[in-house]
């Protein structure tokens, strides 16, 4: 007796329909396919779905046998409310299919971010109509996931707030009060905490073997591989004052031979452009980010003479900063890996001294930098001229970070003198 053919089992035999982890269905055109069709949601209707996809695959036939663009479909008119799912299409692609203004003018990185948490989303609410949704439905589904990881949480509930800000202002939905919205997360605070620079100096000798912990100090400690590369990424990132994902992107050809203009020496400068861009004008423009074009500081100049980065064949570029075990440039997140795997190993050497390092992350250079040149005596707005900051993030990274101790009190109480 034949079986019978299960909805999965069905979609395989439908051409670019896809279900992810969370149950929801997705048309998916090839990328030669993408300038003429994008990617859709189709819920978790299996049925739907499959419909769905079967006419989006005969536009695709359609348009591959006349091999020109077809005529712009008309736009159909909507049969009833939007679902979420739906609501979350017209803000990704817009009405028009490049996508809506409100989109276009997040930052690709926020935008990546935002897909992501869309996704679950469309999981949990994607069925439901959008105008069903309340604040009450939305807290019944973020109790269970705030209390196995509260940042998640903090984070849907965000793009959600946003997704029915968007909906509610282009009169997507009909419905005045954000169901997302006041639902008393607990916020993403700052972690007060900063490199010394004694903790730099330390984390980078662990990372170049130069400083080892007593044997049977932790479990695989005898896996450990040195990884001068990961402290060179650190000590950049806290020389240079700048952000772990730009330090991981620079090379050679960053490092440019200009004459003082005042001694008429060579010196060599730092000189790229940093990768997080600027809102400006519209909704949807950017532009660049900040131009860094400075002297390179004597620690950074220093550590690359010491420890210079492994040659990389397999690009036609030169980093900085070069994997020792793929020879190419790190990712973010395999940084982050090695990086904790090098923060284990310095606690490690000492605990009691250097147990203060625990949670501490690679990307905690640049603020410890900024937090280090402020301690040595310079203002706000000479350290932004280097690190790229704006004056009121300076300022603000100033108020959070900078600690206030009783000697600095004391010091700064005996300077108030004067004749009465």
């Amino acid at each position: 007796m034949k079986r019978k053919a299960t909805p999965r089992g069905a979609a395989q035999d439908i051409a670019r329909l896809h279900q992810n982890e969370w149950g929801v269905w997705h048309w998916k055109p090839e990328k030669k396919l993408r300038p003429q069709f994008k990617g859709q949601s189709l819920g978790k209707d299996p049925d739907v779905a499959m419909r769905e996809a079967r006419r989006l695959n005969r536009e695709v036939e359609a348009w591959t046998k006349k091999g020109t663009a077809p005529a712009a479909p008309r736009r159909r008119a909507r049969s009833g409310p939007l679902t979420v799912s739906q609501l979350a299409n017209i803000w990704r692609n817009g009405e028009d299919g490049l996508g809506s203004d409100h989109w276009r003018g997040l930052r690709e990185r926020t935008q990546q971010q935002f897909r992501y948490a869309l996704k679950v989303i469309e999981a949990e609410f994607g069925d439901e109509v959008a105008n069903g949704i309340t604040p009450a439905r939305v807290r019944r589904w973020l109790d269970p996931v705030k209390r196995r990881a509260p940042g998640g949480a903090a984070s849907y509930c965000k793009v959600g707030r946003v997704l029915f800000a968007f909906g509610i202002a282009g009169e997507h939905v009909e419905i005045r009060e954000n169901p997302f919205a006041k639902q008393k997360l607990a916020s993403g605070k700052r972690r007060p905490r900063y490199y010394s620079f004694e903790d730099i100096r330390h984390l980078v000798a662990v990372a170049d073997g130069r400083v080892e912990p007593p044997p049977g100090s932790y479990q695989g400690q005898e896996r450990f591989l040195r990884c001068p590369s990961i402290g060179t990424a650190l000590l950049l990132g806290f020389a240079c004052v700048q952000r772990i994902s730009d330090v991981l992107a620079l090379g050679t050809h960053n490092l440019v031979e200009k004459a003082d203009p005042l001694t008429k020496e060579t010196v060599t400068r730092l000189v790229f452009t940093q990768s997080k861009s600027q809102r400006k004008g519209r909704d949807f423009e950017l532009e660049g980010g900040v131009r860094i074009d400075v002297r390179l500081p004597p620690l950074a100049a220093r550590r690359l003479a010491a420890a210079p980065p492994l040659t990389a064949p397999k690009l036609n570029w030169q980093p900085l900063v070069v994997n020792e075990t793929t020879l190419r440039t790190y990712s973010d997140w395999l940084a982050s890996i090695k990086f904790a795997r090098v923060r284990k190993r310095a606690i490690a050497v000492d605990p009691e001294r250097w147990g203060h390092l625990a949670g501490m992350q690679l990307r905690d250079g640049r603020r410890s930098g900024f937090i280090h040149l402020r301690k040595m005596g310079l203002t706000v707005e000479q350290i932004v001229n280097l690190s790229g900051h704006t004056l009121e993030a300076g300022y603000k990274i100033v108020e959070h970070y900078l600690p206030r101790t009783a000697e600095e009190a004391d010091e700064v109480a005996a300077l108030m003198t004067g004749e009465l």
